[in-house]
This record gives structure tokens, sequence and C-alpha cells, in this order.
């Protein structure tokens, strides 16, 4: 991989790790999973059309340069479309979107950037309608291969235009869990409370580290290829009784990077659970705590999307899905900013990994240190 495109991916996973930062420790809910990585294309898309101080404040939220024209986005693009085969079938691939409103003419040279950077589909649709949010709806539900239905409710007819990001994940594992050895066991949610849940068993080798001191550990269960680059899902279970939010400091890009080469190959026995965990998360106080918020104020700055109309944003949200069983992992994403609106090697023994209480999971790349997904896991069987 090119060093300007590694030092882009790096650019992204910092942003995405402030923004995951500012979610996990403000979430309430026992299972939650986000992708931030979406998040940083869908914002990227945003800051094409901006200007003045709502342009610097999306530059300095995104870490980057006024003079890269988008080559940060670009660059992570160009790591995970060609990251999808009949293995591991990943892709952003055309799943980018340009929603406008009915009669409004976009900047020609937004609409240009919009597919040339992005590959973005752009189409015409009447915001504030039944018919408007089933194309667009169908859109997202065609390229999400059926996942996502009714991502987008509730626009007006006051919106200008919908931005929209997809990332998919179907992987299987490199080996698979059998189901046979899947059994009921005791998952402890905290001190005072066991549940009953579906662990998944496998003895094989991994990439695996305990740290003592700190008192965590890590293993990674690679998924399938035919080629490089690899993805992989790192679970991180901190010892019983503590709380994982106090180890996202660890999925820092450079901690990681650190950690994964401390790792060796060792020969474990997997014990993690099967779950699904879903979000829906409003994103728009996050972004504002990473210093965008000219975007969402009536000082907005958007001549580069239509230069006749002032705009604002009025929402950016985010509905993530993640699923692990036996044979692998299913994942999918939407971001939509909407609403813009007129202004408003093996041991001889095996060592236990015990995923049996909560833990964090991410779905990593170590060649670039794309993070595609995240999430914290407290009870599967919520």
């Amino acid at each position: 991989m090119s060093r300007a495109r590694r030092a882009s991916c790096f650019v992204a996973e910092e942003v995405g790790h402030v923004l995951l930062k500012n979610y996990m420790e403000s979430c309430e809910d026992a299972n939650y999973v986000i992708s931030p990585v979406s998040v940083f294309i869908a914002m990227s898309m945003l800051k094409h059309g901006a200007d003045g101080s709502t342009k610097d404040q999306l530059e300095r939220a995104l870490l980057v340069s006024p003079h890269t024209h988008g080559n940060e986005a670009r660059h992570v693009l160009s790591v995970l479309l060609p990251s999808s085969d009949s293995l591991v079938a990943m892709s952003t691939t055309n799943a980018n979107g340009l929603f406008l409103q009915e009669g409004i003419e976009p900047a020609l040279s937004f609409v240009t950037d919009m597919r040339r950077i992005f590959h973005a589909s752009v189409e015409s649709a009447k915001f504030g309608s039944l018919e408007g949010e089933q194309k667009i709806n169908h859109w997202i539900e065609r390229e999400s291969l059926g996942k996502m239905k009714d991502s987008l409710t509730d626009t007006s007819e006051d919106d200008i235009m919908a931005l929209i990001n997809i990332v998919l994940l179907r992987g299987r594992w490199k080996e698979v869990f059998k189901k046979a050895d899947t059994i009921h066991s005791n998952f402890h949610v905290s001190p005072e409370k066991t549940v009953k849940a579906e662990i998944m068993r496998q003895r094989g080798v991994f990439r695996y580290v305990r740290k003592e001191i700190e008192r965590f550990t890590v293993v990674f269960l690679p998924y399938r290829r035919k080629s490089e680059p690899a993805w992989e899902m790192g679970i991180l279970v901190p010892d019983e009784g503590l709380n994982p939010i106090d180890y996202l400091k660890q999925l820092q890009p450079d901690a990681l990077k650190k950690l994964r080469s401390e790792m060796e190959d060792e020969t474990l026995v997997v014990h993690v659970p099967k779950f699904k965990s879903e979000s829906f998360i409003d994103l728009k106080r996050y972004i504002m705590q990473m210093g965008a918020i000219s975007p969402f104020t009536e000082h907005a700055e958007f001549p580069g999307i239509c230069d006749s109309t002032p705009l604002s944003v009025s929402r950016i949200y985010q509905k993530c899905s993640v699923e692990i069983d036996e044979e692998g992992t299913d994942a999918e994403n939407v971001t939509a900013i909407c609403d813009l609106r007129r202004k408003s090697l093996a041991k001889a023994e095996s060592i236990d990994f015990m995923a049996t209480s909560p833990f964090l999971f991410f779905v990593y790349q170590p060649d670039s240190g794309i993070m595609l997904f995240c999430g914290r896991v407290t009870d599967p069987t919520v």
C-alpha cells in the first residue's frame, strides 16, 4: 500500500476513534455498534459542497488539509472497493448516493465530484412524499442486498437533498465454528447478573495477546479470502467485572498497531457468543462535539452544493447491524446526511479465550488500519 493511502486510512481511523469515543461514552444501551469509516466517507461527501467557516470546521473535524481535494476519502474507498470476492463479499461499490429534491439544480462541480471521487449514484426524488421516500428506500434496500429497509422517513418538502453511504460486510470465518460445539452456557453480564447464551467454541491457532498489567485479552478471528488485504474480527475482553469502555484507548490506530505487533500465534480454545447488535444513532451531537457546529446552523455555507439556495444540515444519522454466528459475520450500515434544508505457530497446550463477559469487538484490516465496524456486547441475549 502506498504511503499516501496508508496516511489517509490513518486519518480516517483517528477521526473514527474520536467519534467512537464520544458515542460509546454516552451510550446507555447494553449492546451497540457503529461504523466510523462510513461517517468519515459521508462527512467527506458533505465537505465538498462547503465553504467558509463551515468548510474549515468540517476539515478540522475530519483532520484533513484544505488542499487535499478529497484524496483521503478517495484513498479509503480505494482500499474498500477491491476487498470484495466470492469468499468475503465486503463492498462499498456503488453504495454512495446523492438524492436531490425535484426541481433543484445542484452545482455541476458538486455532482461531478460525487460521481468521480465517491462513485455516487445521483438521482432526483420528491422529498416530503411517500413516493420520494420509497424511491430512496428502494435504492438503499437494493444496494444493501435487501438488508436495510425503510431507512429514510419523515422527509419534508423543504428538504433539498440526502447524502447516503452504505457499507456491507459478508465475511465467512477462515475456520468456521461447528454448530455441534455450540452450547448454552453462562455469560456474565455483571457481577450481579448472569444469563444463558449460545456460546460458540473452537480449538485452533489464532493471533492472541494477554496483557496482565492492563488486565485484558485480545484475539483476532480471520475471515476467508482469496488474496490480500485480509479482514479480521478482533475481540477485546477485559477481565470480568471491568468496563470495556475503559479500554477504548487500545483501539486507537497507533495503540492497536502496537498491540497487534505483540501478538503471537497461539493454540486457543475460543469461546465467543453468537449475537446480533443493532443501533440507530443520531450523529448530530457527536459531530458537533468534534467541532463541526456551523453545518447545523443558519450560518452554514454550502454554496458548492447549490449556489442559489442557502442550506443547512438538519439530520445526520446511522443505522447499523452486526450479527455473528458459526459461519461468519453479516454486517450492514447506512449513514445518511439528509434534510439539507433551506435555512433551517502453535504450542503444545491450548489457552482458553473466554468472551463470556462484556467485550468490545471490531472488524479490522491490519494492512490499512481501517476499522469498518466496532461495538460493545454486554448481553448477547438481548
